[in-house]
């Protein structure tokens, strides 16, 4: 296999004689030419990849400034990418399995256009700044994703295959990564690929780790329930992995939290295992409770926030809105029949609600007004969300 090593220009450019100077990303016993783009000497030459991130690996909470990440070999110059693009956000997707394809860009935040320089010698790590500072709170995934919209590198070896310092495979089913390349952009993001590792990074604050990602458990839904005034939580799980226990939070404003319960786990499993919590204490007519998940060695992964409402009844209502594109309609019923429309008339979301709240993600979409259609037995609501 050829050697190769990367510089990647974001904003600043670092020559080989400062790259001493910075702080050094974890060297990975893996690696891989998908991310963060395509470098296969195959003709595909536009290309994207998107990775999640678990707080536990990227320190949590933080402000990142700069993100580094490490070519694994070296050869010459390999060319410049004249159209590269980096976006950041934060999700609730903990794995590809259940949210493949292109990503799209709403919902993202930019923080690099430019070129991307691919040179060097073995050892060195590059390190480009962002535009802007993201702001990471740490409470969910982060998801890094990289497009090549510009084709192939000028100049350099037309031969050229870096290989870059990628996380070691997380198992079957368990996927943090996808990636996607063809011979044009409109053909590149028309397909995907999920993968079990993704691109190993550094913010800053901590080492993406080289072990695989760590998904101890295999999540499949949080609902609620209202019960005469009370509220039954509910949530199953498809396997775990060392998982000791979970972490009910709960909040009136959804800004601020309180622990209300801590419920065991079943440790290692490969069976579905299923929960639930009675909440007695209703102080305000909408509420919020946030899973979290905590394994035998203190790590923590915030699963899912939800919002019930047990007091006022008969009108839906929708939060966040404003939107980066992931919403949840709550106060409806079970059975209820959603519908999303755009306002061109255009159905863009559509789905029965099997609790008395309902998750939608339009981040694929434009942003703008949407429609949401509710309808429950002989009435209809229609409520607007808008989507940034």
């Amino acid at each position: 296999m050829k050697n190769y090593y990367f510089i990647l220009f974001l904003g600043c450019f670092f020559s080989l004689t400062d790259s001493s100077l910075l702080a050094q990303p974890t060297d990975c016993p893996l690696n891989t030419r998908d991310f963060p783009i395509n470098t296969k000497d195959d003709g595909n030459i536009y290309s994207w990849s998107a990775g999640l991130y678990m707080p536990s690996q990227i320190g949590g909470a933080q402000t990142i400034n700069s993100i580094s990440y490490r070519l694994d070999n070296t050869y010459g110059n390999a060319g410049t990418f004249s159209d590269i693009r980096v976006y950041l956000r934060e999700t609730t997707v903990t794995n590809y399995a259940t949210s493949p394809g292109y990503p799209g860009t709403t919902g993202f935040t930019q923080v690099y256009g430019g070129s991307v320089t691919y040179s060097g010698t073995n050892g060195v790590t590059y390190t480009f700044t962002l535009s802007s500072p993201f702001i990471y709170s740490g409470t969910k995934n982060l998801e890094l994703l990289i497009e090549n919209r510009g084709g192939a590198a000028s100049g350099g070896y037309s031969d050229a295959e870096p290989w870059f310092d990628r996380t070691n495979d997380a198992g079957s089913g368990n996927f943090c990564g996808k990636r996607w390349s063809n011979t044009s952009w409109a053909s590149a993001i028309s397909g995907s690929a999920s993968q079990p590792f993704n691109l190993a990074i550094y913010t800053g604050k901590a080492n993406v780790f080289c072990g695989a990602y760590p998904l101890s458990v295999s999540f499949k839904n949080f609902t609620s329930q209202c019960d005469d005034g009370h509220i039954n939580l509910e949530w199953a799980t498809i396997s775990e992995k060392n998982n000791d226990y979970f972490i009910i939070d709960y909040s009136e404003n959804g800004t601020d939290w309180a622990e209300i319960a801590q419920i065991k786990g079943h440790g290692t499993t490969h069976e579905e295992q299923n929960y639930s919590f009675k909440h007695r204490n209703i102080t305000s007519s909408t509420v919020y409770y946030r899973l979290k998940q905590v394994d035998f060695d203190g790590t923590e992964e915030y699963l899912q926030t939800i919002a019930s409402n047990c007091q006022a009844k008969g009108t839906a209502l929708v939060t966040p809105n404003p939107s980066r594109g992931e919403f949840m309609v709550y106060n409806i019923n079970k059975g209820d029949q959603l519908t999303v429309y755009s306002l061109l008339g255009e159905v863009v979301g559509q789905t029965t609600a099997e609790s008395n709240f309902a998750n939608f993600d339009l981040s694929q979409h434009q942003s703008g007004v949407y429609m949401i259609h509710i309808q429950s037995g002989d009435n209809n609501q229609v409520i607007k969300v808008s989507v940034q």
